[in-house]
């Protein structure tokens, strides 16, 4: 059965994350939409919440320390949640993508189809406990390390050490980004 969620629940997903400044309006490619197969063995589930103005603003590496706390490794909470306690998911995981107008928070799980909305339902509770409640401070230096060595072994391949960091163009004559 596929749904679409309604305007209210899309207000609501918009609430979820508060946003630190007012967000630009909103992509069409970013429309919300459910969709659960109940009939499949597996149900991909991709939730995406716009939470920054684009790639340059000030909060882009709290933002991805907040993916990383929530779905970036075996021991994150979504990971934790979803796949090891409750063993819904083959796999989930979270992360951040950049744009030039704004920031998405993506949260992917591939579950098992029966448990679809209950691996949403629950997703989505913790995406608001971490909002209300923040990360503790061994969530934020669990993620520091493992940012500090994911770096490090993308330096170790010429792949990753041949691409530079995306630099954003200074948008009030500064030249800080």
């Amino acid at each position: 059965h596929a749904f679409a969620a309604s305007s209210s629940e899309m207000m609501q997903l918009r609430e979820i994350v508060s946003p630190p400044v007012a967000l630009p309006p909103r992509p069409r490619a970013l429309a919300h939409r459910r969709e659960i197969r109940p009939a499949l063995d597996q149900s991909h589930v991709c939730l995406l919440f716009p939470c920054a103005a684009g790639y340059a603003h000030r909060d882009r590496y709290a933002l991805q320390l907040l993916a990383l706390v929530l779905g970036g490794y075996s021991s994150s909470r979504l990971w934790r949640l979803i796949r090891e306690k409750n063993g819904w998911a083959y796999t989930v995981y979270s992360e951040i993508y950049k744009l030039d107008d704004v920031t998405v928070l993506e949260v992917y799980m591939a579950v098992a189809a029966e448990h679809g909305r209950a691996a949403i339902r629950e997703t989505m509770k913790e995406i608001k406990r971490v909002a209300k409640q923040g990360v503790t401070e061994s969530e934020r230096q669990d993620a520091l390390g493992h940012a500090e060595g994911a770096l490090a072994m993308r330096l170790e391949s010429t792949n990753g050490a041949a691409k530079p960091p995306r630099v954003s163009p200074p948008s009030n004559g500064s030249n800080a980004t």
